[in-house]
C-alpha cells in the first residue's frame, strides 16, 4: 500500500524595503508526489521514505523600514542610475515630505525632465528638503527653465542617452563647441559633471528658496525664503525675468540679451573668449544712463541669494562668485565657486571639456586660468554640501591620510574630518572630509604645512571637548604621504559576539541563502554647511546572515552574545540544514558600520532534503545601520 505524502506551504508577501519584492511559489498542487513508495511494502527496495514537512517563510520587516507606496512608484519611474540615492533619501525623509517629492516625480508631463528632478531630490541634502521655506515645485522650475534656455544657445546642446519614459536607464548631459586653435569642435561633457554642476539648484551655502529680489531680507541667515508666487528660483530670474520685474529707476540686464549671439564656450587659446567670456563681461556690463549694474564692494544688507544679490548690485569676492556660478548654470555652463584657507577669498571654476580640467577664473578681476596658488588647502562645495578638495590644482602637495577608529581598534565610517590652518592669531577652516568603511580618508594639502584637526562621528568626537581642535601634522614634503590614526573614545558595536553551534540533527528540509550586496552609501554631517548632510558612495561590504532560534534572536536584539546554527557572507550561496522547521528564523544584518546603508538583492528557498522546491522568497533590500530583516520558518 502506498504511504501518501502531503506538503503544505503558506504563501507570504516579502517587503524589505519592499519597493521590489516578489514571491515564488513551487507547485501549485498541495499534493505533489516527491516519491509515493512504501517501504513496509517493498522489501529491500532502498528507498527512503521523506519525513512529512508543512511549513512556510514569513518576512518580518519590522527592523528594515519601508518605502510609502508613492516613493515605490517615484523610484520605479526614474532612470536606474539614480535609483538606489533616491530610495536612500526617501528612507531618510519624513513620510509626508517623502510622498509630496514622489508625487512631483509621478505628476510630470513631460518625462525628460524626470532624470534632471530625481537627481536633485536625491542628491540635496535632507534637512534642505525637509525645510519648510523649500517648496518642490522650485525642482520642476529649475529642469524645465534648462531645456527652455537651450534652444537660445549655439554653444551647447543637451542630448540624451536613451529615452526618457520609455528605456529603463537614460541621461542627458550636454555637447560644447570649442574653439580649437581656430576650429570649432563637438565635445560632451560627462554626465556626472552635467547634473552636479550645471542642473543642481544649489551653488554653495544658500538654501533652495523662491526669492524675491526686490524686497529687503533682515535676516542674519542672509537670506529671505517666498512662497512661489511671491518670488523666482535664479535660473528664470536671470535669464528674463529680472527685465520683466525691473524698477522704472534701474538697470536689469539678463542673459537672454547676451549669450545668444556666442557660438563657442570657450577657446584653446584662453582669455575671455566665447560664453565664458561674455559672462564676465555681462557682470561689467553698464547702462549709459544708470551704469553699471554690479559694482564691487559691499555695505549693509549682504546676501548669499543671486537674486538678492542682482537686486542690490553690490558685492565682494563672495556674492561676485555666487552670480558667477548663478549665471554660468543658468547658461548651462558648468561651474563652482573654489575657496581658500587662511585667506579671506573666493573665485570661481569652469570645466573646460576640450582641455578637461577646471579652470579658475574671477570676472570681477577679468582674469582667466588665474593662477591663485594656495596657502594651506584649497576647496569646492556641491549642491549637497560635500566639500571636495582641489589644492592638488593650485600647489604641490602632501597626503594626509587619517584614520579614524573607535576604543576597540574598529575602524569608523561616515567620520566627518574637520581641517584647520593657521591665520593670525586663529586656526581657519580648511575643509572636511568623509571617511570611507575602512574609517579612512586621504587629503591634498600644500606641502610642509601644519594643519589641525576635529573628528565628528556617529558615535563620539576627537577631542571629546566641543569646540576644540587638535594639531595633528607639521606637513610633509610634496608627493609624500603623512599617516595620522585618531582613536574617539567610545565603542561603535552594534551587537554581541556570535558563536556558532552547528545543528546536527536529521535533516527534514533544506534552506538556501543567496544575494549580494549592490551599493552601499555613507551618511555623514556637513560642519561648514550645518544642518546638512550627504551620502558618499563607497564599496559596498558584504553583509552578513545567520540562522538562529527565537533564544538567540533575543540575545541579538539585547545586544548580548548570542548562539547561532550557521552564519555567512551575502554574496556566497548557501545550503542550510534544518532539523526541525519549529523555533528558525534567519537574520540578515547591516553591522558593517556606523553611518553606511546598503542595498541589494537575497533570496531564501525552501526544499525537501531530496530538492523539491517548496517555496522562495525575494527582493531588494536597503538596510541603514543596525538595521536587520527577520526571515522565520513558520511550521503549518
Amino acid at each position: 500500500m502506498s504511504a501518501r505524502r502531503t506538503l503544505l506551504l503558506a504563501v507570504s508577501t516579502l517587503a524589505i524595503a519592499c519597493e521590489n519584492g516578489a514571491k515564488q511559489g513551487g507547485s501549485d498542487d498541495p499534493t505533489t508526489d516527491a516519491g509515493t513508495h512504501d517501504p513496509t511494502t517493498d522489501g529491500d527496495s532502498g528507498t527512503t521514505e521523506e519525513p512529512e514537512v508543512a511549513a512556510a517563510l514569513e518576512p518580518l520587516d519590522v527592523h528594515a523600514g519601508t518605502l510609502p507606496e508613492l516613493a515605490v512608484d517615484a523610484v520605479a519611474i526614474s532612470p536606474l542610475w539614480v535609483r538606489d540615492d533616491l530610495r536612500l533619501v526617501f528612507h531618510r525623509l519624513d513620510e509626508d515630505v517623502a510622498n509630496e517629492l514622489a508625487a512631483l516625480l509621478l505628476d510630470l508631463d513631460e518625462p525628460w525632465l524626470i532624470d534632471e528632478v530625481a537627481f536633485s531630490i536625491a542628491h540635496t541634502s535632507v534637512e534642505m528638503l525637509e525645510n519648510t521655506r523649500f517648496h518642490p515645485e522650485l525642482l520642476v522650475d529649475n529642469a524645465r527653465y534648462i531645456y527652455e534656455v537651450d534652444p537660445y544657445l549655439n554653444y551647447v546642446d543637451l542630448v540624451e542617452t536613451g529615452e526618457a519614459g520609455t528605456d529603463d536607464d537614460w541621461s542627458t548631459t550636454t555637447v560644447y563647441q570649442m574653439d580649437d586653435n581656430g576650429d570649432t569642435v563637438e565635445l560632451e561633457l560627462p554626465a556626472e559633471l552635467y547634473y552636479w554642476y550645471v542642473v543642481h539648484p544649489r551653488i554653495e551655502d544658500e538654501s533652495v528658496y523662491f526669492i524675491d529680489a526686490w524686497r529687503t531680507c533682515g535676516s542674519s541667515s542672509l537670506e529671505c525664503g517666498m512662497d512661489p508666487e511671491d518670488g523666482d528660483f535664479w535660473r528664470p530670474f536671470l535669464w528674463e525675468l529680472a527685465a520683466e520685474q525691473c524698477p522704472e529707476d534701474d538697470y536689469c540686464p539678463v542673459l537672454a540679451d547676451f549669450l545668444p549671439n556666442e557660438d563657442v564656450l570657450w577657446s584653446s587659446e584662453g582669455g575671455g573668449a566665447g560664453a565664458i567670456g561674455a559672462i564676465a563681461s555681462f557682470m561689467h556690463h553698464a547702462d549709459d544712463i544708470m551704469g553699471r549694474w554690479l559694482v564691487f564692494g559691499a555695505s549693509g544688507e549682504r546676501s548669499i541669494q543671486p537674486n538678492r544679490i542682482y537686486a542690490l548690485g553690490r558685492g565682494n569676492c563672495g556674492e561676485w562668485a555666487d552670480m558667477t556660478t548663478a549665471l554660468s548654470r543658468t547658461g548651462l555652463i558648468p561651474n563652482l565657486n573654489a575657496t581658500p584657507s587662511s585667506w579671506d577669498h573666493t573665485w570661481n571654476e569652469f570645466y573646460d571639456p576640450l582641455s578637461e580640467r577646471w579652470v579658475a577664473w574671477e570676472p570681477v578681476n577679468g582674469w582667466f586660468d588665474h593662477a591663485y596658488g594656495s596657502h594651506y588647502a584649497n576647496y569646492t562645495t556641491r549642491g549637497d554640501t560635500q566639500v571636495t578638495h582641489v589644492t592638488d590644482r593650485y600647489a604641490d602637495t602632501f597626503t594626509l591620510e587619517v584614520t579614524v577608529v573607535d576604543a576597540a581598534g574598529t575602524p569608523i565610517d561616515g567620520a566627518e574630518v574637520v581641517l584647520f590652518s593657521p591665520y593670525d592669531d586663529f586656526w581657519w577652516y580648511a575643509g572636511e572630509a568623509a571617511t570611507d568603511l575602512d574609517g579612512v580618508v586621504s587629503i591634498p594639502l600644500v606641502a610642509d604645512r601644519e594643519i589641525a584637526l576635529r573628528v565628528e562621528t556617529a558615535i563620539g568626537s576627537f577631542p571629546e571637548e566641543d569646540n576644540s581642535i587638535r594639531r595633528v601634522s607639521t606637513g610633509a614634503p610634496a608627493g609624500e604621504v603623512d599617516t595620522v590614526r585618531i582613536t574617539v573614545d567610545q565603542e561603535a558595536g552594534w551587537f554581541g559576539a556570535t558563536t556558532v553551534s552547528e545543528d546536527t540533527e536529521d535533516t527534514v528540509a533544506m534552506l538556501t541563502i543567496e544575494g549580494a550586496s549592490r551599493s552601499a552609501r555613507s551618511v555623514s554631517g556637513s560642519f561648514r554647511y550645518a544642518p546638512g548632510s550627504f551620502t558618499q558612495e563607497v564599496d559596498p561590504p558584504a553583509l552578513r546572515w545567520f540562522l538562529t532560534d527565537s533564544t538567540g534572536l533575543a540575545s541579538f536584539e539585547a545586544g548580548d552574545d548570542h548562539t547561532v546554527f550557521a552564519e555567512g557572507s551575502l554574496g556566497e550561496p548557501a545550503d542550510l540544514p534544518l532539523s526541525t522547521v519549529e523555533d528558525r528564523v534567519v537574520v540578515v544584518v547591516n553591522d558593517t558600520g556606523v553611518a553606511t546603508t546598503v542595498l541589494g538583492d537575497w533570496s531564501l528557498s525552501l526544499a525537501t532534503p531530496s530538492g523539491v522546491a517548496l517555496d522562495t522568497l525575494q527582493a531588494d533590500f536597503l538596510l541603514q545601520p543596525g538595521a536587520y530583516h527577520l526571515v522565520e520558518v513558520i511550521p503549518q
